[in-house]
């Protein structure tokens, strides 16, 4: 009985980890769109494919590059996508 209620504690603790994770990936790409949507309108498929990133990580380094960028061409070239 004592194992399973450690189990349930784990798995609350990783439930709670990996959704603090999604809101950071939600986060930050809702960032990219706006930075970017502030310099030009967005191509659909460009769009589509900043929110279908899900590394936390390479949304870093494409924040950084858009916050740079004069214009979504430009940001489509830096960040390689």
């Amino acid at each position: 009985d004592m194992l399973f209620d450690s189990f349930e504690a784990y798995d609350v603790q990783e439930t709670r980890r990996v959704s603090r994770e999604e809101g950071k990936v939600e986060g930050k790409i809702e960032d990219i769109i706006e930075l970017l949507e502030d310099i030009s309108e967005l191509p659909a498929s460009l769009r589509q494919q900043i929110e279908s990133q899900t590394n936390l990580e390479v949304l870093n380094q494409w924040f950084k590059v858009a916050a740079k960028c004069q214009s979504v061409e430009e940001f489509q070239k830096k960040a390689n996508v």
